[in-house]
This record gives structure tokens, C-alpha cells and sequence, in this order.
């Protein structure tokens, strides 16, 4: 929304870019402005949801080669609550993340939601980390951890038991 609220422009972009920018992600305001739609074809920094309609102009997603050397895909998907209907953000990511593995084909996979309601957001983040996503943060693994455990409380002993190959 950087156009006033309304999307962007080429020159946002470019001037985006030329601030340090390197990949730009749109949202349910992608095509606000009408010249969206001839720029983003030439834009490969500017990407629309991935869970837009066959035959949208622009990309849902593209893979970025870092000055080190290392790829990242970029993926860009918008929810369906309290937006325009839209095709299924889970399949499209599903079937994305299939055929583009973290560690395969890209060094890191970094997802955009743009979203509305918090319940798809936790329901997209669920998701990942049981289909895709190694958790990082400490409360993350220690969840990991505990998927396993039986209906019963732990002692904190147990917990740094369980948790400490995870340290190492």
C-alpha cells in the first residue's frame, strides 16, 4: 500500500529498491494501481500473492541468490477470511514447498502471509511446522519435544532431559 494506501507504482518500486529493498511483496491491494499490471511481468523483485488465480500476471514466488552465493525463496500468499476468494493458500504452498525443498533447491524459504484474521495465521504457522518448517525459537522446541510425551505433566528435570539434544 505504499501508493496513499492504494498498492504500488514502478517508481515506488524503484525507489524502494534504490533505498535498499530487495524484494517486494503485494497484497489484497496488488492491482489498486492500473499499471500494476503491465509492470509487475517486468519486475522480478515484485511479487504478487502465489495463491492468485492461473494466468495472474507476475509471480507468486522466486528464488533470489544472496551476494554470498546462497538462495532464498521468496514466497508471497494471501488468506481467503475477510479478503477477496482466492485459491487455497495451503495447497498453493503445499504443492510450492514439494517441489522446493529448504537445504535442496533454496538455503532459505522465507513466507509472506498477508492476512486478516489471527486464526488463519496460527492456522498457517501450524501448518508449516508440522509439514515443513524446522522451529528456531526455544518455546518451539520445546513443544517439539513434548509432542511425544504421554497425557501427563513433566518435572522440570524431564523437560531439560528432553530438550537437550536439541542443544547440542
Amino acid at each position: 500500500n505504499a501508493a496513499g494506501g492504494y498498492g504500488i507504482t514502478g517508481e515506488i518500486c524503484r525507489g524502494l529498491y534504490q533505498v535498499g529493498a530487495d524484494v517486494l511483496t503485494l497484497g489484497n491491494h496488488a492491482w489498486d494501481q492500473r499499471e500494476t499490471i503491465g509492470y509487475i511481468e517486468s519486475d522480478s523483485r515484485l511479487l504478487r500473492p502465489l495463491n492468485y488465480p492461473a494466468g495472474t500476471p507476475g509471480r507468486g514466488a522466486a528464488t533470489y541468490r544472496t551476494q554470498d552465493g546462497r538462495t532464498i525463496l521468496v514466497v508471497q500468499l494471501m488468506t481467503r477470511l475477510f479478503m477477496d476468494p482466492l485459491d487455497d493458500p495451503f495447497s498453493a504452498i503445499e504443492n510450492l514447498l514439494t517441489a522446493n525443498r529448504l537445504g535442496a533447491t533454496a538455503d532459505a524459504i522465507v513466507v509472506d502471509m498477508h492476512a486478516e484474521a489471527t486464526s488463519e495465521k496460527v492456522a498457517f504457522e501450524v501448518f508449516q511446522r508440522i509439514n515443513h518448517a524446522t522451529p528456531v525459537t526455544a518455546p518451539a522446541l520445546v513443544t517439539l519435544a513434548l509432542l511425544g510425551v504421554d497425557n501427563r505433566g513433566l518435572t522440570l528435570a524431564e523437560v531439560h532431559q528432553l530438550v537437550a539434544p536439541l542443544r547440542a
